[in-house]
């Protein structure tokens, strides 16, 4: 997850067991985290990505706002899904204005679904060498358009702006990367819905 924001923002995640959120703020390449509180996700109301009971999560997450006294709106959803397909992919070495384009030009290539019926995202690894030429490393993302949309209905429903959409894999990597040495690691969340493993090689996501 990357804060954009100047000001305070929701960090959201939810999965099948809790819904967890977390008010901070970034200050230059810091993040301060202001409260986090954690609260049982309705039952059958979230699975796999989906939200199946909008009204019920809608109800969950304001009590635990308005309990914290917590009046951000800016949120940030991080999804944990298996509908979610992601991959890594090298790319030349262009400018960044350029990577979208490449990204979204070849997103057939990298996905065997029906690529207008998903959001395609991506996140810049690293650069590196291959056969001597400086390439780009990008970890690709392809969501469910109507998957994507429910997160959209749920925020406007409890009166809160979407800043960014994210993956969880993606978010735990860069909160992984300020915090680790620079030295290869594998770092593994477990949850009850899924269990996510990132390996490191000198603080650089290899594979997720």
């Amino acid at each position: 997850m990357t804060v954009k924001s100047k000001g305070k923002v929701l960090s959201i995640v939810l999965n099948n067991e809790f819904v967890k959120i977390c008010e901070l703020s970034r200050s230059g390449k810091n993040v301060q985290v202001h409260k986090t509180v954690t609260v049982p996700t309705p039952e059958r109301s979230y699975m796999d990505g989906l939200i199946r009971d909008r009204g019920a999560l809608c109800k969950t997450i304001k009590v635990a706002l308005d309990d914290n006294r917590i009046v951000t709106n800016n949120v940030i959803f991080s999804i944990a899904s298996n509908k979610i397909a992601t991959k890594e992919v090298i790319i030349p070495n262009v400018k960044a204005s350029k990577i979208e384009s490449i990204i979204k030009t070849n997103a057939t290539e990298y996905f065997p679904v029906n690529i207008e019926e998903h959001i395609i995202q991506y996140t810049v690894l690293e650069h590196i060498e291959e056969n001597g030429e400086e390439k780009i490393k990008v970890l690709v993302m392809a969501a469910p358009s109507d998957m994507v949309e429910t997160f959209y209905s749920l925020a406007s429903s409890i009166g809160l702006k979407i800043e960014s959409i994210d993956y969880i894999g993606n978010s735990t990597s860069h909160a992984i990367r300020k915090q680790i040495d620079f030295v290869s690691s594998i770092v593994i969340q477990v949850e009850n819905d899924a269990t996510i493993v990132n390996i490191f090689n000198n603080n650089v996501l290899e594979l997720q």
